[in-house]
């Protein structure tokens, strides 16, 4: 009978939790440096390169930086012209929703991983936001069974 109960209530478990982290990147659409990252995502698509300093720099003499988050502000500036800002929401409210979807569903059946995917999703629900930032969660989710994977013992013996 537990097995019976807990196939009827892993998937939706594990999609509530998704769904509840989907939900946490609609809470609100006032970053305004959003606005900086998307210009700077066409300001790229225009220029065919990456800035080396601020492309809207008012000053004399802009400061030198790296821009980490080139990649995902093309690919904001790439959906927010096809789909518009709406368009862009959505779609990392998808993004939030498949990942921890795949992920949990990836996983071999544990109330103590879907009890911690939820503790994340409470702890961190400030951070689903339409930012570049956002594509940690992807990255991080498929790089942490790759690093349980590995090997931990030492290489050379002394």
């Amino acid at each position: 009978m537990a097995q019976r109960w807990e196939r009827w209530t892993w998937v939706p478990a594990c999609i509530a939790v998704a769904l509840l982290a989907g939900l946490f990147t609609l809470h609100r659409f006032d970053d305004l440096d959003l606005c900086w990252h998307l210009r700077t995502g066409e300001w790229i698509l225009a220029e065919g390169r990456i800035p080396h300093h601020d492309p809207f720099w008012n000053g004399e003499r802009p400061p030198e930086w790296i821009n980490f988050e080139w990649g995902s502000q093309v690919i904001a500036a790439l959906v927010a012209h096809l789909a518009g800002l709406a368009g862009l929401q959505i779609s990392v409210a998808a993004l939030a929703v498949a990942t921890l979807s795949i992920f949990l569903l990836s996983q071999p059946r544990s109330i103590a991983l879907l009890v911690a995917a939820l503790c994340f999703t409470l702890m961190v629900w400030q951070r689903f936001l339409v930012r570049p930032d956002i594509l940690s969660l992807p990255l991080l989710l498929v790089a942490l069974p790759r690093i349980d994977r590995l090997s931990w013992k030492p290489r050379f013996a002394a």
